[in-house]
């Protein structure tokens, strides 16, 4: 029985590490497997169920910010005691020395640090543990070309792609019609984020941007999906500005939200491969990104970068101007494109389960 901790070192919610996470042990063949999840706060339910009936163990630890020594020390104690072949950390810069340290003095041999991002929001203390995490971690992978290069800091790493249910996501015109009409959004053009309310995500960019594109387009109305440390600082911002701005907070229906919008807008400052732009490609909705993001996100030419320092105007000019696709004509071409790019979760998921098998065969 192969035993595998995987380590979410972010809060576990709705956002892109999380779906990543839940993707890749749903979809897992748990056969001869046991995969623990160790978290700062418990999973969701959809997923406990899934664990309940595979009989692994979700830990939960909350003290990374507030003690990082107590969640230290609890963390060494929980591999030792699981006598895991393989710990897999997911995060987005070189604080994951913190599990890669504890990974290494609990005597675990294969410790896999996963890079999601292409930079940090705290610059002084991801430089101060680089040294520890390059020493700690013995198998790189990230989600995408940019993150690898930033974080390993020119080592080896493994692209692992952000697999998605591609059929899941594709395109459906009855859910689309009821859920607009659920959400008082006909004969509106919804422009639509995904993502957390924090500094990375750019959202004040993203306000902005709207606010020129209603000056055009009376009919527009912006929908925000997620939660975070600044959302009631951009909820302030939309009231002050007396635009139609929809804050959704968290949500399980993101299949749904997709087919809803007419278009998604991402004006990130940084990002790794946002698993949210993949599955609006599988459900056929336009993308206007920034040039931050990785070229790997253009799957396919649903896809369109903008410069991230053009005006707002410029932005508002490409959001508006993008021309209205088929996307129930397209939608099988779409979903073979996602899949000839290795982004379907169910093939996705082989091959990572063929990955742990070598590693642990070569130590």
């Amino acid at each position: 029985m192969k035993k595998i901790l995987i380590i979410v070192s972010t809060k576990f919610g709705y956002d892109g590490i999380t779906n990543v996470v839940t993707n890749y042990y749903i979809y897992q063949n748990h056969k001869d497997l046991r995969m623990d999840i160790l978290t700062i706060n418990p999973v969701d339910e959809k997923l406990r169920k899934s664990m309940r009936e595979n009989g692994d163990f979700n830990f939960v630890l909350p003290y990374r910010n507030q003690n990082p020594l107590k969640y230290f020390l609890k963390l060494i104690f929980i591999i030792k005691k699981g006598n895991y072949q393989i710990v897999h950390a997911h995060g987005g810069s070189c604080t994951l020395a913190v599990e890669m340290l504890a990974a290494r003095i609990a005597g675990v041999k294969v410790r896999i640090a996963h890079s999601h991002n292409t930079a940090s929001d705290y610059s002084t203390i991801n430089n101060l543990l680089r040294p520890i995490f390059l020493k700690n971690y013995t198998v790189g992978f990230a989600c995408g070309k940019e993150a690898g290069e930033w974080l390993y800091a020119g080592r080896k790493f493994e692209v692992i792609n952000n697999g998605i249910d591609v059929e899941k996501f594709s395109y459906n015109e009855i859910s689309r019609k009821e859920f607009r009409e659920r959400y008082h959004l006909q004969n509106k053009y919804v422009i639509g984020h995904i993502g957390r309310f924090n500094m990375q995500k750019n959202h004040e960019k993203l306000i902005t941007i709207y606010e020129e594109i209603s000056k055009q387009r009376e009919d527009a109305v912006l929908v925000l999906i997620g939660d975070g440390e600044l959302r009631e600082k951009i909820q302030r911002m939309a009231k002050e500005k007396q635009l139609d701005v929809r804050f959704i907070g968290l949500s399980d229906e993101i299949p749904k939200w997709l087919q809803a919008m007419d278009i998604l807008v991402f004006p990130s400052l940084f990002e790794g491969l946002p698993v949210a732009i993949v599955e609006a490609q599988a459900s056929g909705l336009p993308c206007i990104l920034s040039d931050t993001i990785s070229p790997m996100t253009a799957i396919t030419d649903l896809v369109k970068f903008v410069g991230l320092k053009a005006d707002d105007s410029v932005w508002a000019e490409e959001v508006i101007s993008v021309k209205e696709r088929d996307r129930k004509q397209e939608r099988k071409i779409i979903t073979a494109r996602i899949k000839e790019h290795h982004f379907d979760i169910k093939e996705n998921c082989k091959e990572v389960l063929e990955r742990y098998e070598e590693l642990i065969c070569q130590r």
